[in-house]
C-alpha cells in the first residue's frame, strides 16, 4: 500500500510538472528559440561528425574551387568558353574509350 500512494503522489506530480511545461510551452517565443537551438545543435552534430576518422579537405573545399576559378581564367584568354572547355577536357577525355576498359 505505501508503495501504491508513492506512485500515486509521484504520478500527480509528474502530471502537474507535466502540464505546468505545456503552458509555458504555448508561448511563441520559447517554443521557437528552442526549436531553433535544438536545430542549431544538429546542424554542429552533423558537421563535426566526420572529425571521428580525421579532418580531411574534400571535395567541396572553398579554397579548391577557387583554385579552379583561376585555372579556368587563366586558361581563358579572354574567351571564357575556352576556359570552360579546358576544364571540361581537364575532367573527360575529348575521345571516347574503348570498349574493353569500361568495365
Amino acid at each position: 500500500m505505501e508503495i501504491k500512494r508513492k506512485l500515486k503522489k509521484f504520478a500527480g506530480k509528474a502530471r502537474k510538472a507535466f502540464v505546468k511545461f505545456l503552458d509555458v510551452m504555448s508561448d511563441n517565443r520559447i517554443l521557437i528559440a528552442l526549436i531553433l537551438t535544438f536545430s542549431f545543435s544538429i546542424a554542429i552534430l552533423i558537421r563535426i561528425t566526420p572529425m571521428r576518422w580525421g579532418v580531411y579537405l574534400n571535395e567541396f573545399d572553398p579554397y579548391y574551387e577557387y583554385y579552379l576559378a583561376e585555372r579556368i581564367i587563366e586558361k581563358s584568354d579572354g574567351n571564357i568558353f575556352k576556359g570552360i572547355a579546358w576544364w571540361f577536357n581537364w575532367w573527360f577525355e575529348p575521345s571516347p574509350k574503348p570498349k574493353d576498359t569500361l568495365f
